[in-house]
């Protein structure tokens, strides 16, 4: 197999197996972020229409509350874009760090490149990645905060990934 096939293969399965991994402590950081705040430090928590928005006191509070109110699936909610998205970004990432580095003159086995030479080529790769990094957060984060915003706060409600960028666009 070629250097570039294997690079790419690679990444897809690190930027999967990443995503499975990460991708319910995302949600409780972006929870936590777009959390409605203005019910007081006092609040209570609640999910019943017209009570108080839910307060999460902190990270583990809100992975339990989470967990226990949507189950496994509310911890990834949303996952399907940015599953796809991490593997992309790191199948692009681990194709284009092994582009770089064999432009600047890397021969497996013979010849390595120095740290500078490395640190050129992950900044090649970085700025490359990018490209594909910022739509798929932007589409994450999107359906992450749905249904934990309240609806005065300008939030659309979204059908899926797709239908983020269409409404985005």
């Amino acid at each position: 197999m070629a250097d570039g096939w294997k690079d790419f293969v690679a990444g897809t399965v690190g930027g999967f197996a990443g995503k499975l991994l990460d991708y319910p402590l995302d949600t409780v950081k972006v929870l936590l972020q777009t959390q409605n705040v203005s019910a007081g430090s006092g609040a209570s928590v609640g999910t019943v229409a017209g009570e108080v928005p839910v307060v999460y006191r902190g990270a583990w509070h809100c992975l339990t509350h989470t967990f226990r109110t949507k189950g496994v699936k509310g911890l990834y909610k949303g996952l399907s874009s940015p599953l796809l998205g991490s593997m992309a970004e790191n199948a692009v990432l681990f194709l284009t760090f092994g582009y770089f580095k064999r432009l600047l003159g890397e021969v497996p086995g013979e010849k390595d490149l120095s740290l500078t030479e490395l640190s050129l080529a992950g900044a090649g790769a970085g700025g490359v990645v990018a490209f594909v990094l910022t739509p798929v957060e932007l589409v994450k984060c999107r359906l992450q905060v749905q249904n934990s915003a309240s609806s005065s706060a300008g939030f659309r409600a979204y059908k899926g990934p797709v239908d983020v960028v269409v409404q985005t666009l």
